[in-house]
């Protein structure tokens, strides 16, 4: 148990998981508000700390920022759900992030939400809807 900024006791895992659950939250919100970059953006960062930051995190690391920091797999699938029909409405080559390391545009993160929905389905066994997961699959061939 933790407390919060009230002051009042909440579960450690809850409390933790705060800053994930908000992050998927404002991904819902921007797909429904057609705001596609916004959402792009969103599952960019998640997709990006669950496959390259996280595995190199250890326990200690809540310590230091404070959250959870492994993204559970039901909110990064949420997070990728709320961003894969936005990020198909982009242009292939819309540029969503650029930095000195790189590019990512629209097509490469629409194969990297399809790949995300379909892992999560079958690894951990979430729910997913039949249409978005033929979607999701029609895509990851595209790729292939």
């Amino acid at each position: 148990m933790l407390r919060n900024s009230t002051g009042s006791l909440e579960e450690t895992t809850n409390y933790l998981q705060r800053p994930w659950r908000m992050l998927a939250a404002v991904a819902t919100k921007a797909a429904a508000d057609g705001n596609w970059m916004l959402v792009s953006r969103i599952f960019a960062f998640a997709f990006m700390w669950y496959t390259q930051i996280q595995p190199q995190l250890d326990g200690g690391a809540v310590m230091v920022i404070n959250m959870e920091p492994s993204i559970p797999e039901e909110i990064l699938l949420g997070i990728a759900e709320a961003a894969f029909r936005p990020l198909m409405e982009l242009s292939p080559d819309q540029i969503v992030f650029n930095n000195q390391t790189g590019t990512v545009t629209a097509e490469g993160l629409t194969a990297c939400a399809a790949t995300t929905i379909l892992h999560v389905h079958k690894t951990v066994g979430l729910a997913v809807s039949a249409e978005l997961l033929a979607t999701a699959r029609e895509v990851e061939a595209s790729f292939e």
